[in-house]
């Protein structure tokens, strides 16, 4: 499917309900870019940013539900905002992006749906154990969770300082990360949200197996 960096959360919400609904046992849901394809290594916009990546998600069933209710969405006005069209003399597509209005976007409206997210789950700032969304840039991120008021014991995922913006695969290697390092435990709660070109944004609340 074609999500952009929402990607993953939207796969996942699929997998999902896909399992849920019996119409698959298991589901490999799989976020991979290859970004360098696509860059324009003379625009200072766009070519320190990104990053190639991989990282997936085995779905299945459970005693219980691990993926909460998706919130998903686009904004249709800004779809000019982050693009991939052919250009004239090069041999592929490339990625150009409106920084300025792509920030004011995610740091104006990102909060809100987060909290719908919370909202629709559940819980409260304070009742997840991180906040893992899509590592588009640190100072979206920061302000973000700043606004939805996450307490200072939640773990947020900074992969963007190291890793870059691999766009899908951005939030499953954040997760693999957080996993690994003992950050995150089996049966904690973490804030999934995905947002990028169309601009489309998906969100939901897993608990770690």
């Amino acid at each position: 499917m074609s999500a952009a960096c929402a990607g993953f959360t939207v796969g996942l919400s699929l997998a999902a309900a896909s399992v849920a609904s019996g119409q698959a046992r298991t589901c490999l849901v799989i976020g991979v870019e290859r970004m360098s394809d696509i860059l324009d290594p003379a625009d200072r916009s766009t070519a320190f940013l990104f990053a190639d990546g991989a990282g997936a998600a085995l779905v299945g069933r459970g005693t219980e539900p691990g993926i909460g209710t998706a919130v998903w969405g686009t904004e249709p006005a800004l779809r000019e905002a982050i693009t991939v069209r052919e250009e004239p003399g090069r041999a592929n597509p490339v990625i150009r992006m409106q920084g300025s209005t792509v920030f004011r976007w995610a740091v104006t409206h990102l909060p809100g749906i987060v909290q719908d997210v919370l909202t629709r789950s559940g819980v409260g700032p304070g009742g997840v154990q991180a906040f893992v969304p899509h590592q588009a840039n640190l100072r979206i991120i920061e302000a973000v969770a700043e606004s939805v008021g996450f307490p200072a014991e939640v773990a947020v995922a900074r992969d963007i300082v190291d890793q870059g913006n691999t766009s899908a695969a951005s939030i499953p290697l954040a997760l693999n990360r957080m996993r690994t390092s003992g950050t995150l435990r089996g049966g904690d709660l973490a804030v999934l949200i995905g947002f990028g070109a169309g601009l489309t944004y998906a969100g939901t609340v897993i608990r770690i197996p």
